[in-house]
């Protein structure tokens, strides 16, 4: 019953819960797919604003490298036209003959280079140095004293690469403007050097265009002389340092760049290098990173504010059209399932005009519905058939449970007899038992005490055999020792001849070294014609010296040989008495093996006759004890029947209590149920 109103209470709080579900998450569907193609249109509106990003900077890095090339080859071809100007100018002049004659008239010489000077604005300077030292200068006929134009570098230059030549910028001391000297030889038919021609020439109008040069808005272009120095009509210092920067002098360094990146006071800069044709020269271009980068800035805050828009604007699409197509359908649904405040549930069919998957589930909805509706009436119908039936099982119940008290006390009574007659069994049956195992101890005893014989048996035989052996191996040893005996004897008797022997030897030796020592008295004597004798005397006196020594060493040795054979002798005699002494007592243990055999055969039989006694009172033993174990398991098997018996019936009594609570239940619950039921509205 317990159990019936909970589930009750947990369905009402369910209904509840989900009631309240449908009216906050309302709009969530909604939210969520918002969120999703939200989502998913910032991504691809990243994605896009990134790629045009990128392609943006490359094309502004592309275009602006390419303006930096167009600016720097209009200027390369100001410059190329401008001292291409004077370049013909100095050569046509260097080709007049009034320079290669030696004796010309000096005041026409001087006209020659007035004239000339004339006809170009950028000359301020026109002058000759001829190979004899003699210097020419328009407008200026004196010298300084000393001046010698053939030490001059623009004359040394010119003179070297026997060409025309074009110097670097330098600043003019008297008049402050930047000038360049153009110098060439001057020679004769038979290209005889007789002199250079030079002039100075203002390139202030090119420093001006160059100055004036821009690249954007803040690029900048300036010109660099044969050694990478700056030219510059003025000095300016924050550009000096920055192309005296490492990583700026490497990029110089090459001669050459096409756009090259580099960063100096914490911002990037690009710089382009190309060469002037005819010179020594080079355009060089600084273009900062934030001349192209503003335009980007503004193109990507562009960008960032479409995607916002378009994202609102999609989101508010979305919205609506979510709400059209499955909010309301989704409302609509909900609101066919509802459940008024005194718990009535009325399912309602569904009608959707749209034809997607939210009209199939609608429709299955309403499937569903009506098979609840038809389950709903089937559950009234089998709920009243439970509510009668569970009456009629109670009253069986009540019946059933009068009966199995009065079967449970009968068996009980019996269980308690035949549960003392076990009793009784099972004592006569330990001490069966007790009997049995005495005559267990015996046979183990019995068991112990023929083992142990047999052991004793088998230990006296094997001593039998080892004395045998001893007694053999005892007389062999007596004649073996017989044997030393002789063989020491005899090599003692041997040595003590050696040793007489070797006196006869060393008597001999002794004379022979007499007979040495007077052969060579006569020979002294005798002179030259005994000196070959004298010799033989002396190797038979060393010979005989030689023997005696070795005899004494054979003495000594035969001494110690005689001891060793004496010593060996009597220790001969000690063993042969040993020998006869173990003899004896080998004797004497063969005969107590003997008694000892004979006892442990008497021993032997008496186990015997004493196990076929044990044996026969185990079998009779074996018998009774099966007997009573019989009586005892019948007995125990009784008694466990009986109990149960008595057992099965507590437990029928106890599920017949029980089954008439699940019936009380039963009935119970089948009221509930139809009080569920009447809350459908069918």
């Amino acid at each position: 019953m317990e159990n019936d109103n909970n589930v009750k209470i947990t369905d009402k709080t369910s209904k509840k819960s989900d009631n309240n579900t449908h009216k906050k998450a309302k709009f969530k569907i909604a939210s969520k797919l918002i969120t999703v193609f939200s989502l998913g249109m910032i991504v691809v509106m990243c994605i896009c604003g990134i790629f045009l990003y990128v392609s943006q900077v490359r094309s502004s890095e592309e275009s602006l490298a390419a303006n930096t090339v167009q600016v720097q080859n209009e200027i390369n071809h100001s410059i190329t036209n401008y001292i291409d100007k004077y370049i013909s100018a100095v050569t046509l002049t260097a080709s007049n003959t009034i320079f290669a004659e030696q004796n010309s008239n000096e005041d026409a010489i001087y006209e020659h280079l007035e004239l000339f000077a004339k006809n170009f604005d950028g000359i301020l300077s026109y002058y000759f140095g001829r190979a004899d030292g003699k210097t020419f200068k328009m407008m200026d006929k004196s010298t300084p004293e000393g001046y010698d134009p053939r030490k001059r570098p623009w004359y040394i230059d010119a003179q070297s690469v026997d060409k025309l030549i074009i110097g670097d910028p330098y600043v003019d001391a008297f008049t402050g403007k930047l000038i360049i000297t153009v110098s060439i030889p001057v020679k004769n038919d038979n290209n005889t050097l007789l002199g250079v021609m030079a002039a100075d020439i203002s390139i202030d109008s090119i420093m001006e265009e160059v100055q004036n040069a821009k690249i954007g808005a803040s690029g900048l272009v300036y010109l660099i002389d044969s050694k990478n120095n700056l030219i510059l009509s003025q000095e300016n210092k924050a550009l000096t340092e920055e192309l005296n920067n490492e990583q700026v002098k490497a990029i110089i360094s090459k001669g050459q760049a096409n756009f090259e990146k580099y960063k100096y006071n914490s911002e990037n800069k690009y710089m382009t290098i190309i060469p002037i044709s005819g010179t020594n020269w080079k355009i060089l271009s600084i273009v900062p990173e934030s001349e192209f980068m503003q335009n980007l800035n503004r193109l990507l805050t562009r960008i960032v504010m479409i995607t916002i828009l378009t994202i609102i604007i999609f989101s508010i699409f979305v919205y609506i059209l979510n709400k059209k197509i499955i909010v309301n359908p989704i409302n609509k649904i909900i609101s066919s399932f509802s459940t008024d405040k005194s718990g009535k549930i009325s399912l309602n069919e569904i009608n959707l005009k749209q034809n997607d998957e939210l009209k199939i589930l609608s429709e299955e909805l309403n499937t569903f519905a009506a098979q609840i509706k038809q389950m709903v009436k089937n559950i009234a119908v089998t709920s009243d058939n439970v509510a009668q039936t569970s009456i009629t099982l109670q009253e069986n119940m009540d019946e059933s449970s009068s009966l199995t008290r009065e079967t449970a006390h009968t068996i009980e009574e019996l269980a308690d007899r035949v549960l003392s007659q076990a009793h009784e069994n099972e004592s006569g049956l330990l001490k069966i038992i007790d009997f049995g195992e005495s005559i267990q101890k015996n046979t183990t005893l019995a068991d112990a005490v023929s083992t142990s014989t047999n052991e004793v048996k088998e230990a006296v035989n094997s001593g039998m055999e080892i004395i045998d052996v001893l007694s053999r191996s005892s007389a062999d040893s007596q004649v073996a020792i017989k044997e030393i005996f002789e063989i020491v004897k005899s090599t003692e008797e041997k040595s003590k001849e050696i040793n007489t022997a070797n006196e006869v030897i060393k008597s001999i030796s002794d004379q022979t070294n007499l007979l040495a020592l007077n052969a060579s008295i006569e020979a002294a004597r005798a002179g030259d014609a005994g000196k070959g004798f004298a010799v033989v005397a002396e190797e038979v006196r060393k010979l005989a010296e030689e023997s005696s020594k070795s005899t004494e060493s054979i003495n000594s040795i035969v001494d110690e040989l005689v001891k060793n054979a004496s010593y060996a002798v009597s220790k001969m005699e000690s063993v042969a008495k040993i020998v006869d002494n173990q003899q004896k007592i080998v004797d004497e243990m063969q005969k107590k093996y003997e008694y000892i055999g004979e006892s442990v055969k008497k021993t032997d039989t008496v186990v015997r006759d004493v196990e076929t006694s044990t044996a026969t009172m185990n079998k009779s033993k074996d018998d009774i004890i099966n007997i009573f174990e019989a009586l005892a398991g019948i007995a125990e098997e009784n008694a466990s029947d009986s109990q149960q018996i008595s057992s099965s019936t507590q437990l029928q009594n106890e599920k017949i209590h029980e089954l008439r609570n699940v019936t009380n239940k039963l009935s119970e619950m089948a009221n509930s149920l139809k009080d569920e039921i009447d809350k459908f509205t069918i």
